[in-house]
């Protein structure tokens, strides 16, 4: 009786479609009017078979339910949206590193710059440019010949001449007549001022020696090698004339076979008549003929002066030959 009086319309029963309600879930405002006013929907429904009230609401709470349910699957969970934080702040924390490294990249394409050219020299100017280098090489060289002091005139003669020309250039004109004029007074100095210009000049000899044996103190035997070669360097360049400088701490070359064979028939005193040149030409001769095993006595010796020089070398030097 109640469906039909709420399918015919009664009352406030006529805008509602029992139907639609119970099949239609998801209209959930449909389902609160519905309950409001619905018997069957609070849970009783006549059975015109029993003429009894049996519940219904398992059906409607299901259809509910279902209509939750369903518009709850999108929702995440709990957990869910903590992994889902924690893999966003670990992106987060990956990016600046990228674009720092974009930044170092740009800095270092930034700071290239292109290689100047290289500028081509005139003839003029690859002259001046030799000019100045040689320049610097040979002031270089003179700064490693180093200087030895001053040396005192040691000939009694020219003690003798620079004792007198003071006196000649007084009354003579400087230059030539005043040369003249002191060469003639040193030749007239009578034997007491002779003897005491001698003697000064034996002074001076001395002094020297003392001067540079000092002067050689104050450098090693390598820094006098080397300056030896410098000398002899600047002398090749011809832009000086330097002597060697002596110094007995410097380690001898080794010698030859000939050269000792010729030293050995030096020393016998065979060749006292002769003159020097005369000398070295009969000892080259005798060189010549002499067999290959009178040869290898010198060979040896020439091999066991070359070990010498090797360790006197790095003993003197410090470093090897």
């Amino acid at each position: 009786m109640v469906l039909n009086v709420a399918s015919r319309g009664a009352g406030a029963f006529r805008p509602l479609h029992l139907a639609k309600v119970l099949f239609h879930p998801r209209v959930a405002f449909i389902h609160g009017h519905a309950r409001r006013i619905s018997p069957a929907t609070n849970g009783l429904l006549l059975n015109p078979a029993t003429k009894g009230i049996f519940p219904v609401g398992v059906r409607a709470g299901s259809l509910i339910n279902s209509y939750a349910t369903t518009a709850g699957r999108g929702r995440s969970k709990p957990g869910a949206e903590k992994k889902t934080t924690k893999s966003t702040k670990t992106g987060k924390k990956a990016a600046p590193k990228k674009k720092t490294a974009k930044k170092t990249t740009t800095t270092s394409k930034a700071k290239a710059k292109p290689k100047p050219k290289r500028k081509v020299l005139t003839e003029k100017q690859k002259e001046a440019k030799k000019a100045k280098e040689f320049r610097e090489k040979v002031k270089e060289l003179k700064a490693t010949a180093l200087e030895p002091p001053k040396r005192l005139p040691e000939q009694p003669w020219t003690v003798t001449f620079q004792g007198v020309y003071p006196e000649a250039a007084k009354n003579n004109e400087k230059g030539v007549a005043s040369f003249k004029a002191a060469v003639e007074l040193a030749k007239s100095i009578s034997p007491e001022q002779k003897e005491r210009y001698v003697a000064a000049a034996h002074a001076n000899k001395a002094s020297n020696i003392a001067a540079y044996d000092e002067w050689l103190k104050k450098h090693t035997p390598l820094q006098i090698k080397e300056a030896n070669h410098a000398r002899r360097r600047l002398a090749q360049l011809g832009k000086a004339s330097l002597p060697q400088l002596h110094d007995d701490r410097l380690v001898k070359r080794p010698r030859t076979a000939y050269l000792l064979y010729f030293t050995e028939r030096f020393e016998h005193g065979d060749f006292k008549h002769m003159g020097a040149k005369d000398m070295i030409t009969r000892v080259a001769e005798e060189w010549k003929g002499l067999t290959d095993a009178e040869k290898v006595k010198y060979q040896k010796l020439q091999a066991n002066d070359i070990e010498r020089y090797r360790k006197e070398y790095k003993q003197t030097y410090g470093q090897d030959a």
